[in-house]
C-alpha cells in the first residue's frame, strides 16, 4: 500500500542503521495535506502591497493638501495642510510592516518544519 503512496511521490521511504523502515510524507504531500500556510502567506502579502498603495495615496494626498493662503498676512497666514492624510499613512505603513513581519514568521516556521 505504502509504494502505491510511493508512486506518486506522497511518501519517502527512510531506513536507519537498525534495519527499521519509516515512511516520512514528501513536502508535496504536506502542501496538499496544510494548504492553508500557504493561503496565509499570500493573504498577508496581499495586504501588505495594498497597505503600501494606500500609504502612497495617502501622502500623495497630504501634499496636495498643502496650500500657502496668500490673502492673509504671515502672522495669521502660513502653511495650511490636512495632517489626517500623514497620520492615516502611518497607521497603514505600520500594518503593512506587521503584515510583511507576519508573512516572514510564518514562512520560517513553515522552514523550519520541512
Amino acid at each position: 500500500m505504502l509504494e502505491k503512496g510511493n508512486l506518486g511521490k506522497l511518501v519517502e521511504k527512510q531506513e536507519n542503521e537498525r534495519k527499521q523502515v519509516y515512511y516520512e510524507l514528501t513536502k508535496k504531500s504536506k502542501a496538499m495535506l496544510h494548504p492553508h500556510e500557504l493561503t496565509k502567506i499570500v493573504i498577508l502579502l496581499s495586504s501588505s502591497v495594498l497597505s503600501f498603495i494606500g500609504v502612497i495615496v495617502e501622502v500623495y494626498r497630504f501634499v496636495k493638501s498643502i496650500s500657502l493662503p496668500e490673502e492673509l498676512p504671515p502672522p495669521m497666514g502660513g502653511v495650511i495642510c490636512e495632517s489626517e492624510h500623514i497620520i492615516i499613512g502611518i497607521i497603514l505603513i505600520s500594518f503593512a510592516v506587521l503584515f510583511l513581519y507576519a508573512a516572514f514568521r510564518i514562512h520560517i516556521r513553515k522552514a523550519r518544519k520541512g
